[in-house]
């Protein structure tokens, strides 16, 4: 499977996906779309449309589209000169499984990590670090599961 495939194959990439009040996600799609956002507690700060690209050595670039409001979120329309970002990526097999609150046991299969957010610059998210790491390939795991179910694999959010 090629790092396109691998990326748009996965339903999303979660951030922190043990930290119940964190909303934090990257998708992407066979057309090249992608959408980021980044929520916490009960309210959405980003929802940011894009396209994305590939390019070797592992470099991803994300081009910002015009983006409509969404709850708090006030929209966003990229500035001249920051229509873009080049992040350097990394996707590795990396299996984890932790108990997800209110939801139970989980496992993902994949983490593709960024040099730095994703997120176009400004002043739209709260003052909470931007992750660099995303979990993929979300599996349901049974609740009677013989797997070793643990936070302590990934640890904390870090805030």
């Amino acid at each position: 499977m090629t790092e396109f495939e691998t990326l748009i194959s996965s339903r999303s990439w979660s951030a922190y996906p043990w930290d119940y009040p964190s909303a934090i996600y990257l998708q992407f799609r066979s057309d090249s779309s992608a959408e980021l956002t980044f929520g916490y507690g009960q309210t959405i700060y980003a929802v940011i449309k894009c396209r994305f690209a590939l390019s070797e050595p592992n470099k991803l670039t994300l081009f910002y589209l015009d983006s409509p409001a969404y709850q708090r979120f006030k929209g966003f329309k990229p500035s001249p000169g920051c229509e873009s970002r080049t992040l350097r990526y990394s996707l590795a097999q990396h299996t984890v499984a932790f108990e997800v609150p209110y939801e139970g046991p989980v496992m993902f299969h994949w983490r593709l990590t960024v040099d730095r957010s994703p997120f176009p610059d400004g002043r739209m998210l709260p003052d909470i670090p931007v992750p660099r790491d995303y979990y993929g390939y979300r599996e349901e795991l049974e609740s009677d599961s013989e797997t070793v179910v643990s936070n302590d694999v990934i640890g904390e959010a870090k805030y």
